[in-house]
């Protein structure tokens, strides 16, 4: 898989083909903004647009909603889907479908159960079941934007396919929803030996 910053790159090319030239003034990326927000009804800032191109120097990378936004803008859908493109792998099966290898019926995990998931070069989260329906804590988390002691409801796992929780809870602040994996799906899902 290619590192991430080849594949904004590739992102960017294709949404300057699609735009008609490669933006390189204010103008530009102002155009682009609204010409983005024409095909797709969505908004996008300019300084955002700068920040991706490299106009102005940023510490952040873009969001995968961001990313997601520029890759509907070129017809490709979601950021994965544009990913897998192009580095010509098949899409993750999305639809419906059939499947049941890796899968972890969570109304079934007992409290206290501890799992390990890990998708990526090195992400991974390990999750403890706690006693309400759903809900997981989280006990350890490693190039992810969860935090240990997050609070989480997940519905479903499923080796091969993304990480979706909802009700994410750090502290009082309620996160909204989590998604991870997106790109290639869990690889592993390990059950962990219980603490005391």
């Amino acid at each position: 898989m290619k590192t991430e910053e080849s594949q904004i790159k590739s992102l960017r090319k294709a949404v300057e083909a699609v735009f008609g030239s490669i933006p390189v003034t204010p103008t530009d990326f102002e155009l682009l903004s609204a010409d983005i927000r024409h095909r797709t009804t969505r908004i996008i800032s300019a300084s955002t647009l700068k920040r991706i191109w490299g106009y102005v120097s940023s510490n952040t990378s873009p969001s995968y909603s961001t990313l997601s936004l520029l890759s509907k803008y070129t017809g490709n859908g979601e950021w994965y889907s544009f990913v897998r493109h192009y580095e010509g792998t098949p899409p993750l099966p999305i639809g419906s479908g059939f499947y049941d290898n890796g899968v972890i019926a969570i109304d079934s995990v007992m409290p206290g159960t501890r799992l390990r998931l890990e998708w990526g070069s090195s992400k991974t989260v390990e999750l403890e079941k706690m006693n309400v329906p759903f809900q997981f804590i989280v006990r350890s988390a490693h190039n992810v934007k969860l935090l240990k002691d997050d609070v989480l409801e997940i519905r479903g796992l499923a080796v091969g396919r993304p990480f979706f929780a909802e009700n994410c809870r750090r502290r009082d602040a309620n996160l909204g929803a989590y998604s991870g994996a997106l790109q290639s799906g869990i690889s592993k899902i390990e059950r962990l030996p219980t603490t005391n």
